[in-house]
């Protein structure tokens, strides 16, 4: 998987499961000071780190939407805790609103930070 996941434990069925997509040129590293404060929240995290971006940038050079779409299904695929709540920052929109809508059984809803998901069709 080419996809970096660092993902929480917990016991409260109640908290929620956040999937955190950085904006183009990030790594996962973007999410490291609201990382804390959600967890101590109770909730569950699951950064991720785009191929060809962040320290991923090594891993392929041909990366476009579908690449970073097939970086958080993967996400997805590995999450054991329910529905997801999927949030892109910038560039991401795009990306976490292309993962929802090919898995939507798997996403409870999506959080844009400073993004945009595209026209609905």
């Amino acid at each position: 998987m080419s996809a970096a996941i660092t993902a929480t434990s917990g016991n409260d069925a109640s908290m929620t499961n956040f999937v955190l997509v950085p904006g183009a040129w990030h790594g996962a590293w973007a999410w490291d000071r609201v990382l804390p404060l959600l967890r101590k929240a109770g909730h569950r995290t699951t950064p991720v780190t785009l191929t060809g971006v962040g320290e991923h940038t090594h891993l392929r050079r041909d990366v476009g939407l579908q690449t970073h779409v097939n970086d958080v299904s993967a996400a997805l695929d590995e999450n054991e805790h329910g529905k997801v709540v999927l949030v892109g920052h910038s560039y991401s929109g795009f990306v976490v609103r292309e993962a929802a809508d090919a898995s939507p059984e798997r996403v409870s809803s999506i959080v844009l930070i400073d993004g945009w998901g595209g026209c609905d069709a």
